[in-house]
């Protein structure tokens, strides 16, 4: 009843309020702030690991509710929780009138989501937020809010399996989007991750979208430090160093009391840095035999003596003295892919992920391509991600494999049939159709392998250095009237896969594709795909 009551006020309260929000850009302001909203029976990890780290890194970090006060962990909303951890916020959430000063929005998951996604309140923020494109973090559950809020509908999202059964209706319906099951799934600017085991990967994605938004730039330094902390008894407080800390590159080992003091020397730890936390038992233990004996077995490292203020803000200052003295991150190694799936909206989207699957049973690494880097939609709607352009790609090796899918998409024709007016974008189709073609044709004159499916067999097949060779393709291409205008190839009637030539594959389709890999695995095509 009380839901019920609040849904309904929330609704009348969101008809009256919907224009007092305002959406315009982040205003220039330090730090920079984010918002995070939870409810009762908020999923501790994704919470407090969240906001941690955030913390650490030196965002400011305002947290909404129902009401401000205690927010518990409890999804029953009655008992506080016995160990300590429920929550605070500062802030109702019907007191957020003006999104400008936030950078960002992040919400939790757990049962909180669900119990925010009937709330007009809840829904008002996430829906400014999504307005002004401003980063919105997804974790878990959280992808029900999204639902909720109407922003899911046709965008990628990850989150916890269970949300299929939840809520079948809006899953069927598409509310929640398009469901991918990996880590983190980036669509625009919403972020998001599956459950608290990625919290860690989704951390630094997030903090990577906010730096190129005028965020703070994730730290470049990694060290190993040691807390001397005699007063960290609670969990919440050992939680923000090892969770704040590791996300940020900061490796804490936490020293409270003589016993682990004593433990730890027996121990092969490592320190760029000793930090000392401003009471009288932690000097002690710094003074105390074991703890010079530390000192010596850590190689006499720095001592840094924090200073009296709380612990998000301890927290930040380790951090940002532990920069001074840490290790520079390695730069990734750059990734070489030897083989595209060559991808343009329409794509075959059976034939795509199985050709995928099978390179890398072969031992390729194969990327997609598309016109524009990011999600691309199939035919039947599966979207693939496209990690790079034909006019940027990402690293590729000298000597490519292209699989081009087929597929099937508008084209412009002036003479198609009972259409007197094609709207005006096919124009510029046909100019990405044209560059994704001379991509394609100009990796396999450069001693490349190309993979033909369906349409794709008229569509790539238009330059000279195709003339006359058969390839194997859909069985409408020979009464695809624009067959002579787009291919200098032969049609191989009665086909279903064929070795076109010493480089090229062709197949009529998906259901081609046991007869084509039988191809790719013959000695002489092996020979071929790995010289």
């Amino acid at each position: 009843m009380k839901k019920s009551l609040r849904y309904l006020t929330g609704l009348l309260a969101a008809a009256f309020m919907a224009p007092a929000i305002t959406a315009h850009a982040s205003d220039e302001a330090e730090p920079p702030r984010l918002l995070f909203l939870i409810a009762h029976g908020f999923n501790r990890m994704e919470h407090f690991e969240s906001l941690y780290s955030f913390s650490a890194m030196g965002y400011a970090v305002d947290v909404a509710s129902f009401e401000a006060g205690t927010v518990l962990l409890n999804p029953d909303n009655e008992t506080p929780d016995r160990q300590g951890r429920d929550a605070h916020a500062n802030l109702a959430m019907r007191d957020v009138t003006d999104i400008r000063p936030y950078l960002g929005l992040v919400i939790p998951g757990g049962y909180s989501p669900g119990n925010l996604e009937n709330d007009a309140e809840a829904i008002r923020i996430v829906r400014a937020f999504d307005a002004a494109e401003k980063p919105i973090g997804s974790i878990c559950h959280a992808a029900r809010l999204l639902a909720g809020a109407g922003v899911a509908a046709g965008r990628m999202v990850t989150g916890w399996n269970e949300i299929a059964s939840e809520v079948p209706e809006k899953w069927i319906r598409g509310d929640l989007g398009t469901y991918i099951d990996q880590a983190v799934v980036i669509d625009g600017h919403i972020i998001s991750c599956r459950y608290p085991d990625d919290v860690r990967p989704w951390f630094h994605a997030f903090a990577q979208h906010l730096a190129v938004r005028g965020g703070i730039p994730p730290p470049r330094m990694r060290a190993d430090a040691v807390f001397l902390a005699a007063h960290m008894e609670s969990g919440h407080q050992r939680q923000m160093s090892t969770l704040g800390g590791r996300n940020n590159h900061l490796y804490p080992t936490i020293i409270h009391t003589a016993e682990s003091l004593a433990s730890n020397l027996e121990r092969e730890i490592t320190a760029d840095i000793v930090f000392v936390f401003p009471n009288e038992a932690s000097e002690a233990l710094l003074a105390s035999s074991d703890g010079q004996a530390l000192l010596d077995a850590l190689g006499q490292p720095p001592v840094h003596r924090l200073a009296e203020n709380d612990s998000f803000l301890q927290l930040r200052e380790a951090l940002a003295v532990a920069q001074q003295v840490g290790h520079p991150l390695p730069d990734p190694e750059p990734v070489t892919h030897d083989a595209v799936i060559a991808l343009s909206p329409g794509f075959d989207d059976r034939v795509a992920p199985a050709m995928e699957a099978f390179l890398r049973h072969l031992g390729f690494n194969p990327v997609h391509l598309s016109h524009e880097r990011g999600w691309v939609r199939g035919l039947k709607g599966l979207p693939l991600y496209a990690a790079g352009t034909y006019t940027e790609p990402p690293l590729l090796a000298e000597r490519i494999l292209v699989v081009a899918p087929g597929g099937l998409w508008p084209r412009e024709d002036p003479n198609v049939r009972q259409a007197d007016d094609q709207p005006a974008w096919l124009a510029g189709q046909a100019e990405r159709d044209a560059l994704r073609s001379a991509w394609i044709t100009e990796r396999y004159k450069e001693g490349g392998v190309l993979i033909t499916f369906g349409f794709d067999s008229l569509h790539v097949t238009g330059d000279p250095v195709f003339e006359g060779i058969p390839f194997a393709a859909s069985e409408q291409i020979p009464y695809a009237f624009i067959w002579r205008r787009h291919s200098a190839a032969e049609y191989a009637p009665n086909v279903n896969a064929l070795r076109s030539a010493e480089r090229i594959f062709s197949a009529r389709g998906f259901d081609a594709l046991p007869e084509l890999m039988r191809l790719l695995e013959e000695p002489a095509a092996s020979a071929l795909l790995r010289p």
